[in-house]
Parts: C-alpha cells; structure tokens; sequence
C-alpha cells in the first residue's frame, strides 16, 4: 500500500470585533501527517494563544523536556520553543498585543513574562469547554466565531486596563518596529525611564528595551520568511540595516537569542513535504553541532 500522504493548510482568520487589526492575528491550521515532525517556533513580540483538540502538541523549551499541551499560553519570557506532533492535529492560534492581553489575563504580569502556560491553569474549564467546541464545530468560520465570543467575553469581564502612556509607549515602540529609543519614547509619553521600565513590565510583560528588541527581530524574521536558499544569504547585510541593527554580526546575535541559530542557517532549512523550519536547528546548537 503507498504511504499516506502529509497534509498541512493554514486558513487565516478575522481580527477581534472593537479592537485595531494590528492588536489581533487569527489564524487556523490542520495537519494529518504519517511521521513525526518537530518544529522550530521563534520568539515573538506578541502573546499567543494556542488552542487545540484532537491530539495534544508537545512542546519542549530549550534544555527542557517535552510536555503535552492541549492548549497553552506562549508569553515573553521564553525565547525559540520545538513543537511536536503526528498524526490529525488542528489548532487556532491567536497573536494578541501584550496590552491587550494584559486586560484578558486580568491584569497578570506572570502570564504575560511567562514561557509557556497551559490556558486551562489561566481559564480554568474555560478554556476545555473551549477546545471541545472547536473540536464538534462543523467549519473554521463557526471556529473563528467560537473564538472571537470566548475572547469578547473574556476582555468584558475584566476590570483591568493598561494606563494610557504605556498603551502609548507600546503603540509607538510596535509602529516603528522596535526602531526607537527610551529616552525617545520617555519624552513621549512624559514618564521617566525608571517608572516607564517598571509599569511596562507590570502592564505589557516586559521592558521597552526588551519589547523593541523583539519588534526588531519580529521584522528580521518576517522578512527572512520570505526567502529562501542560498541566493538570499548575501542579502543579510542590507536587512540588518533595514531593521534597526548596527551591523550583520549584531542580527546574528539577536538571530541566534530569539531563534535559536543562525539567519543564514534559518534560511536554508526546511521540510521536504509540510511547512515550517526544523526543529534540528536550534536542537544542533543546543548540542554544540
């Protein structure tokens, strides 16, 4: 008998009702694979919400061992993570501004610095009764509805909102892909460097230095993306430039932190027959390969 053929497809989702398109990414994904992939996933400058049903992804931090997860929260506090999975496995993945998280946790500097966190020990049920939802709904639109009213409710429930300047300082810090300094940021919003660190750890998950760093990879990343083979390794030079970076060597250095190795070894790797990058990338640099 041929083997079974691997099936993956990404259906893209509506932002959240009331919120700015840039505070919500929604998207879908389904996979029926006959082996076992494990994958890289980078750092990100927002929070993301995974929920899925059928069987649980694994997920495995740098030097920690692989845990089941049904549905988790991937906060700030974590750099480059390898997921796990094989056989039928759908999820949606939501990618929230750490803002606007912070009043859908309820104001929880812990969920939003956290590395990874099972969403039932934020939601409690909640987020199970969310999952098997998603699991008996006959399409991704009903999906994406379920969704967006967990996450209407969620946000009308609560009582905590960031205060205006750090909503402000992230704002700024987001439109100009991390490209902006404190002190600039500081005048801006009329705080002093000390008060805006400390609320925006509080109220965002981390610092404005460390939040600009990610924006800045975020670009660097999406832009490697979009490329692929050694034809774009010479490019590499010009796009620490475009992002912000002081020359090649410093966006290899961040590279490495928020994903794990190289740009130029991110680049030339991927799967022969589903997306994605392997999770041999940075499982290689863990081992000193």
């Amino acid at each position: 008998m041929p083997s079974p053929i691997a099936s993956s497809r990404a259906i893209p989702g509506p932002g959240l009702p009331g919120q700015p398109a840039t505070a919500c990414a929604m998207w879908g994904f389904e996979e029926a694979l006959p082996h076992t992939v494990r994958r890289l996933e980078v750092a990100h400058a927002g929070i993301k919400l995974i929920i899925g049903w059928h069987a649980a992804y694994g997920i495995k931090l740098p030097a920690g061992a692989m845990q089941p997860y049904q549905a988790l929260v991937v906060g700030l506090g974590g750099g480059p993570v390898v997921t796990e999975h094989v056989g039928a496995q759908a999820c949606v993945e939501v990618t929230l501004a750490p803002w606007l998280c912070f009043q859908l946790f309820h104001g929880s500097p812990d969920v939003l610095s956290c590395s990874v966190v099972a969403l039932a020990d934020v939601w409690g049920p909640a987020a199970t009764q969310l999952s098997e939802q998603l699991h008996h709904a006959p399409d991704w639109p009903t999906r994406f509805a379920l969704v967006q009213q967990c996450l209407q409710a969620m946000l009308a429930r609560s009582r905590r909102t960031v205060q205006a300047p750090v909503r402000q300082a992230w704002d700024l810090l987001s439109a100009q892909r991390g490209n902006l300094s404190v002190s600039a940021l500081c005048r801006a919003v009329g705080w002093s460097e000390r008060h805006l660190a400390l609320q925006s750890c509080n109220q965002l998950g981390d610092t404005p230095k460390r939040l600009a760093r990610r924006l800045r990879f975020g670009a660097a990343h999406q832009a490697l993306e979009g490329t692929s083979g050694p034809a774009g390794l010479a490019d590499l030079a010009d796009l620490a430039a475009r992002c912000g970076y002081a020359d090649q060597s410093h966006l290899s250095r961040e590279f490495r932190h928020f994903a794990g190795c190289s740009p130029a070894a991110y680049q030339r790797a991927g799967f022969a027959d589903v997306p994605g990058k392997p999770a041999s990338l940075v499982e290689l640099a863990e081992r000193g390969d």
